[in-house]
């Protein structure tokens, strides 16, 4: 019920503008956000906002703010209105301006001025439109998702309702904190707290994957398993997931989305990316406006913003290490030997010293057995303390 109210209390636009004249303004707001646009328009009689009014319309994208505050304009004013204000109010500049004066000036049989404030009360008001365009494409792309279970599991050919899916994704730099994410959309929205982050050992993206997909597999007794699997992968990770949900004898659907080929950063950052789905039977390359790409777009790109975050936690902290190691005669180089042959700075510092001489020598085993120990003592200690603090 507090999520519906605080949903149509961001779909009313309010206003606390006090206008000191007592006139009157026709306002109109073009706000773009391609494939879509909203027109936002305010009506302010006597110097009192008395009516908003919006409209969403469907654009390309050669649309410009001009084509589609003509049309907006041009439709309005095509009405035997009661009342024609004398300003007009427009959040951009027009180079039909004048097209349009005299077009509301003859349907109307008076004289309008249409004008682009650039401060004082007036100012914001446009300012005012902007907020709530902004706040209502947010609603709007709230509710598109409402259906998207379905209608992906309609076009993907899903044996099974995606009501929880789990996608995947790794992340790692020049072999330093390998890790990945899973994230967790469910009955409609992120379920954040079902979230998880992973160390990996493996180096090639195929082999991490395999990792991460079979250490999850392995926990569907603890966890049960979801409808439906995304990974951020082509074909030959999709087939990889199929055979590791096999060899558990679990059957869910399994989509991988790859990004399209393309060099220029740019093309991707304007909406245009084409990226391909793969499904067990088919290959889907979509519209960058479909709603059902974008809805995958937006699992994987959660999903990978969650493993990049914590890949930058986790290469801090190996860092850090790495510093202290090199303060103890422990050079880059032999770090380096024991990271390939341990995987991580974790199984470092859980390695007994007849481990640790399989890659160094004597002298050095001792020291890095040392250092670890220290940091594990000095850990036992903060836990220490922080009982004791909690427990007064």
């Amino acid at each position: 019920i507090r999520q519906r109210i605080e949903t149509i209390s961001k779909s009313t636009i309010k206003s606390t503008l006090d206008f000191a004249k007592d006139e009157d303004i026709d306002l109109f707001y073009v706000y773009i956000q391609h494939p879509k646009a909203i027109v936002i328009k305010m009506f302010v009689r006597h110097g009192k906002l008395t009516l908003t009014t919006h409209n969403f319309v469907t654009t390309t994208n050669i649309t410009t703010y001009e084509d589609i505050y003509k049309s907006a304009i041009i439709n309005y004013y095509l009405q035997d209105l009661p009342m024609v204000a004398s300003n007009i109010i427009v959040g951009h500049t027009l180079e039909i301006q004048d097209e349009l004066e005299n077009f509301i000036s003859n349907k109307h049989n008076k004289k309008v001025s249409i004008i682009t404030p650039q401060r004082g009360i007036k100012k914001q008001l446009i300012e005012l439109s902007l907020k709530n365009a902004q706040e209502l494409f947010k609603i709007d792309n709230q509710n598109k998702y409402t259906n998207i279970s379905a209608q992906i599991q309609e076009l993907f050919e899903l044996s099974i309702f995606p009501k929880r899916i789990e996608v995947f994704d790794n992340s790692q730099m020049m072999g330093q904190a390998k890790v990945a994410s899973m994230v967790v959309w469910d009955n409609n929205s992120f379920a954040k707290d079902d979230y998880r982050v992973y160390n990996l050992q493996e180096n090639d993206e195929y082999s991490q994957m395999k990792e991460l997909l079979t250490r999850r597999a392995k926990s569907f007794e603890k966890n049960p398993a979801p409808n439906l699997w995304v990974l951020d992968g082509g074909k030959a990770l999709l087939m990889l997931g199929y055979d590791i949900i096999d060899s558990v004898g679990i059957d869910i659907d399994i989509i991988a989305i790859s990004k399209e080929k393309v060099d220029a950063k740019a093309y991707r950052s304007k909406g245009k990316a084409r990226d391909i789905i793969y499904t067990k039977n088919n290959i889907y390359k979509l519209e960058p406006s479909d709603v059902r790409l974008q809805f995958i777009q937006r699992l994987r790109d959660e999903a990978h913003n969650k493993a990049i975050s914590f890949h930058k936690k986790q290469k801090r902290k190996e860092d850090q290490q790495i510093s202290l190691l090199d303060i103890k005669g422990i050079g880059e180089a032999k770090i380096k030997k024991l990271l390939n042959y341990f995987g991580t700075f974790e199984n470092i510092k859980k390695a007994s010293i007849k481990d640790l001489e399989v890659v160094l020598n004597s002298k050095d085993s001792q020291n890095v057995f040392q250092y670890f120990q220290s940091i594990s003592l000095n850990d036992d200690q903060k836990a220490t303390q922080s009982n004791k603090i909690a427990k007064q």
